[in-house]
């Protein structure tokens, strides 16, 4: 839930991303991590909606592992990140 307030905070462009604004999206929880990121729960939150929009939505594995680095280091058996390393290597 802090992850969604995080991103609240960014107006109407997180709004638009309903509407699949996925670009936007990014943009707002890049700019809370830079902002709410140094709080490692928050970030780890952020850091997984980022990674699943770059994986899932965008198509971008590359994008999305640098975010589920971050998570894995902060959460290694986190199950989220364990299913995208699978799909990344093949397994």
């Amino acid at each position: 839930m802090a992850c969604l307030r995080a991103v609240a905070g960014a107006g109407p462009r997180a709004v638009r991303a309903g509407a699949g604004d996925w670009a936007g999206l990014v943009r707002a929880y890049e700019n809370a991590l830079k902002t709410r990121g140094r709080d490692p729960e928050q970030g780890a939150q952020i850091g997984i909606q980022l990674a699943m929009l770059y994986w899932r939505k965008l198509g971008n594995p590359d994008a999305a592992e640098q975010h589920f680095a971050r998570v894995r280091k902060a959460e290694p058996a986190n199950p989220v990140a364990l299913e995208f390393y699978r799909a990344y290597h093949g397994e």
